[in-house]
């Protein structure tokens, strides 16, 4: 019996379906259920959606596919999201079965109502009730897909004509505020929206000022969130604001597809998208391998501030190995997989400059100098992390005896670490899901990276394998006959036996040398201007905090309202 077209997805988008409800259901009974078994449960139906994921994209001649029943639809662009997500939250779990479902539901939704309400579901169970800007991003996305009409429908959306001028701005500036503020609570999601919206709703003729403000954004983001890695006071704090560093890159990424769009260079474009893709990649999975090995840390060392940790690679080498393997790749260094995306995005910009006049390039310019100041900054916030939270002398007692987390969560870190560093050795592996957003366009030859990720980790093994081998010839013929260096100060006492901590370097003399040469810049004067802002600020803010319930219900309501209103 032959088979009916796009069967083999209208089974997995039922069965995602059936999924995301028993994944609601466990949520509701969450409180009642013994914990290991709401563990295991969402670690089961995050496997499951990443199999389901994977058995969508090998269909042959994926398209998008509808369920209008329930306002679902599943193309290869949300089935890759879906395999990341799953494989994310497989190995880490501890986010709730309810973000879980949101999630999935964001990213099978064929309707934007639909995404708008698994985006809800994602931000409902967070525990930073103070951050209103998901509230605001909430908001956003239903006027923005109110503006695209259709009720929100994307197959309807997709056959309308570009939208004006005036109201393409709107959007545009809606949807770059919406992803903004979810770049914190749901980085991948913030990175789909980008995606899903900008590039694959609004029409493949959009003007060639529509890429412009991605750039500008993208390389704002990508200069702040690692400057603010750089200078943070916090383990966790340090590690998510370098993790963020990638969407940055993503959204530059986007850019260029964009542009390259605009001046019909369809190579340029894939490649782009292709840069785009390994951002996220890198995004996704670094993101719950630190965030992780931190929550881990600090169980064990009692504390996130930097200026008490110390020494942690004595007492857990297996987190510490896994955390740095996402500093790693964070740090933009090769082999690793955020190189790879950096590089990918640089090219793709060299290669766009040519396509217009002085204007284009000098912002192509000054975009790929910020993108490389944005990777100094980056390797010198993991460079940073890790001397001083790792490596050196414990700074309290309870640093000194922090001990390795469960067998389960370091098989977990274990795990994130090892797909990280395969897919950046071997970036080629993380493409593969992508390959159905263009068509599987191959790239031309001169615009491929120009590097080879095997060859650099096999010299640096060898290098680290000649180096360790002369230290250790060279320690056994050592004989010390005074006593060794102690900053000045010394030798320990007995009731010190790792030395006084206050001898070696902290957190913020690694980033004092950098804000000497950065004078104080001249700020606009906002608070003079508007003295009350920070204080209408902080009262929006504790309004929300103290009605986060009622203000959920709001935004659900309201856009239940919206939907029936764009019918």
């Amino acid at each position: 019996m032959r088979v009916a077209p796009h069967a083999g997805v209208a089974v997995v988008l039922i069965l995602l379906a059936i999924l995301v409800a028993a994944l609601v259901v466990l949520a509701a009974v969450r409180s009642l259920a013994p914990a290991h078994v709401v563990r295991f449960g969402t670690m089961g139906g995050a496997a499951a959606i990443a199999v389901l994921a994977c058995v969508a994209l090998v269909v042959p001649d994926m398209a998008s596919f509808p369920l209008p029943p329930l306002w679902l639809a599943l193309d290869p662009i949300g089935a890759s999201f879906l395999l990341l997500a799953g494989v994310a939250a497989t190995a880490r779990a501890d986010a709730g079965p309810l973000a879980l479902a949101g999630m999935a539901l964001a990213l099978i939704a064929g309707n934007g109502f639909a995404l708008t309400a698994g985006f809800v579901a994602v931000i409902a169970p967070r525990e930073d009730r103070r951050n209103i800007w998901p509230t605001v991003s909430i908001i956003c996305l239903i006027v923005a897909f109110a503006l695209m009409g259709h009720a929100g429908a994307f197959n309807a959306i997709r056959a309308l004509q570009p939208p004006d001028a005036p109201r393409a701005a709107v959007i545009l500036a809606l949807i770059l505020i919406a992803a903004i503020g979810l770049l914190r609570v749901a980085p991948l999601l913030a990175a789909y929206l980008a995606l899903r919206a900008l590039f694959d709703l609004c029409g493949p003729v959009q003007p060639l000022w529509w890429a412009l403000p991605l750039l500008i954004a993208g390389a704002a983001i990508a200069v702040v969130t690692t400057w603010h890695a750089a200078t943070a006071d916090t383990l966790h704090t340090t590690l998510s604001a370098n993790v963020r560093n990638q969407f940055g890159i993503a959204l530059v990424a986007l850019g260029v597809a964009l542009l390259a769009r605009a001046v019909d260079l369809p190579s340029l474009t894939t490649l782009a998208l292709e840069a785009f893709w390994l951002a996220v990649t890198c995004l996704s999975l670094c993101e719950p391998l630190l965030a992780h090995a931190a929550d881990s840390i600090e169980r064990a060392a009692g504390t996130r501030q930097l200026d008490r940790l110390g020494g942690l690679i004595r007492g857990l080498p297996s987190t510490s190995a896994c955390c740095l393997a996402g500093l790693f790749t964070l740090s933009i260094v090769p082999p690793g997989l955020g190189f790879a995306a950096f590089w990918q995005t640089f090219m793709s910009l060299l290669a766009v400059s040519r396509a217009d006049g002085l204007g284009l390039q000098l912002l192509v310019a000054l975009t790929a100098a910020a993108i490389a100041l944005s990777l100094t900054l980056a390797t010198l916030s993991g460079v940073r992390l890790f001397a001083t939270a790792f490596l050196g002398r414990p700074r309290t007692p309870r640093a000194a005896v922090a001990e390795e987390p469960p067998r389960q969560t370091r098989l977990e870190l274990a795990g994130l670490a090892a797909l990280v560093v395969l897919l950046g050795i071997i970036p080629g592996l993380a493409r593969l899901p992508a390959i159905g957003w263009s068509g599987g366009t191959a790239f031309p030859l001169d615009l491929r990276p120009a590097y080879s990720a095997i060859v650099i980790a096999g010299l640096l093994a060898i290098a680290a394998s000649i180096a360790t081998w002369i230290r250790r010839q060279g320690g056994a013929r050592e004989q010390r006959s005074e006593p060794a260096w102690m900053d000045g100060f010394s030798a320990p006492p007995p009731w010190l036996p790792f030395g006084d901590p206050a001898t070696q370097i902290g957190p913020a003399s690694f980033i004092d040398p950098l804000r000497r040469l950065l004078p104080s810049l001249p700020m606009p004067p906002i608070r003079t201007w508007f003295p009350r802002s920070g204080l209408l600020l902080s009262s929006l803010s504790d309004a929300v905090s103290a009605n986060a319930i009622p203000v959920t219900l709001i935004v659900i309501v309201a856009t239940i309202a919206a939907w029936l209103v764009a019918l």
